[in-house]
């Protein structure tokens, strides 16, 4: 497949101001979009990679999708696997066809999960008056409670019967979150049974933010509360979410930093707000490649 060009002439006749980034995709896209749809067997061999052993249980190959089921081993489920050509259209203008895959194993994993451990959590909940639902999209556990000790221990019950069902920790990242009077209190994340407060939930965000976008071996030291001044930045340098209310008006506006220990030893640190580099939202830090 050849690329077309007429994409990049689209935006320039046009003149609409977009990022670079997002030609960069769309060339990439046209790019890897070349040779069609993947056969059956290239997707069998996709399953098997990503996700493990699995039995091929059927197959349908068309012109323009293929499709094949297979049975996971592990955890004793089927899903889907498939790979079709996809056009690309932008503001009513057609650039081609891309070939894109996709997949239902995670949701019927999670299908799989709560169908096992359904019976246990409903035990749990019903005897300690606590009502409960799946956010299966979201991968999580809500809990409802008036009464928060009691409601912290079935939260820690609960989460131990849904991590015996964490095979190849396929499910690390479920939550198992707690509700008082309708407000949020805290949250178990998997695989680690330890129960987190709001404070604690906070830091576990800041350290999962600095493990993907800064450094992967990034550990926690410490945070700090200052001021807006500390940064060094202007005050329209801050980007804001349309559903943000905590507007930074000031250079005295408080600020936490929260410091971190790069793989090289360096210290740095990330805001708690977000940074408007170039018109992209970033955690504010001052973090570089070669610390």
């Amino acid at each position: 497949m050849r690329i077309d060009y007429k994409v990049v002439r689209y935006f320039m006749n046009k003149k609409v101001l977009i990022n670079i980034s997002l030609l960069i995709i769309v060339i990439m896209l046209l790019l890897t979009g070349c040779g069609g749809s993947e056969n059956a067997n290239s997707l069998y061999k996709y399953a098997q990679k990503t996700y493990g052993d699995c039995i091929l249980i059927s197959k349908n190959e068309t012109k323009e999708k293929v499709t094949i089921i297979v049975h996971d081993i592990l955890q004793d489920f089927d899903y889907e696997v498939a790979s079709g050509m996809h056009e690309i259209n932008i503001d009513g203008s057609k650039f081609g066809k891309v070939s894109s895959k996709y997949d239902t194993f995670k949701e019927n994993l999670i299908d799989k999960v709560i169908k096992n451990v359904i019976d246990n959590i409903n035990n749990k909940c019903t005897n300690s008056n606590i009502s409960y639902e799946f956010d299966k999209e979201n991968m999580k556990l809500i809990l409802y409670t008036n009464d928060e000790n009691e409601g912290k221990e079935i939260c820690i019950e609960c989460a131990e019967i849904i991590n015996k069902e964490n095979k190849n920790n396929r499910i690390d990242s479920f939550l198992i979150e707690l509700k008082n009077n309708g407000s949020h209190i805290g949250s178990i994340k998997l695989p680690n049974i330890i129960w987190r407060d709001l404070e604690e939930e906070r830091i576990d965000e800041f350290i999962d933010y600095a493990k993907l976008h800064t450094d992967y071996k990034a550990k926690f030291l410490r945070k700090e509360l200052k001021t807006y001044a500390d940064t060094g930045l202007s005050l329209e340098d801050v980007f804001y979410y349309y559903w943000e209310d905590n507007y930074i008006n000031n250079m005295s506006y408080p600020i936490t930093f929260y410091y971190f220990e790069s793989s090289r030893g360096n210290e740095y640190y990330i805001c708690d707000f977000w940074y408007n580099n170039g018109g992209y939202p970033e955690r504010y830090t001052n973090y570089e490649k070669n610390m």
